[in-house]
């Protein structure tokens, strides 16, 4: 059964999107060969973020030729399983995924911002591929934006808004893991 969810625009239900897999999947391909990719998943609770998460991880391992270790799921900024704690570890075309810990305000939270950056110039610099999930989209570095729209949690199956780095609409990704 789908769930769907436009959190941002409800007018995007109504418009007829093109299907961006072999796009994204062509975008994926280049900057992984190039130098690596950081993508930024957002939407709502339940909407399939951390399934899309750990599919394109697993689509990226396949193109890098690295397996993607479950390991490099980070919930948190510091401590063992921290994001801050898994970068010096990581190696060339390694894909760490942050999921949903970035404060969007309140205490910590610039601080938490300042080393996200920090942290994203670590990525480029060793070539690791970085998925960052959040409720809201944040402000920073990114090659492609996705905001999940639809699940179906039985066959696994996420649908996705596909969004240029200057927010423009490019149209909709299928996953499924």
């Amino acid at each position: 059964e789908w769930q769907t969810t436009f959190s941002e625009k409800p007018e995007w239900a109504i418009q007829s999107v093109v299907n961006c897999n072999s796009l994204v999947l062509e975008e994926i391909r280049n900057a992984v060969k190039n130098r690596n990719i950081i993508i930024s998943i957002y939407g709502l609770t339940g909407s399939g973020k951390s399934l899309s998460a750990i599919s394109l991880a697993e689509v990226i391992s396949l193109i890098s030729k690295k397996p993607f270790d479950a390991g490099n799921v980070c919930f948190t900024m510091e401590g063992k399983m921290g994001i801050l704690n898994r970068i010096p570890r990581a190696e060339k075309h390694d894909t760490l995924i942050m999921d949903e810990q970035i404060a969007a305000w309140g205490q910590g939270s610039g601080r938490q911002s300042s080393e996200l950056k920090n942290i994203e110039e670590t990525l480029r610099k060793k070539q690791i591929n970085f998925i960052f999930n959040a409720p809201e989209l944040r402000t920073h570095l990114h090659h492609l934006i996705l905001q999940t729209f639809a699940m179906d949690a039985n066959s696994n199956i996420a649908k996705l808004l596909v969004f240029t780095p200057t927010r423009k609409l490019l149209g909709y990704l299928t996953l499924r893991r």
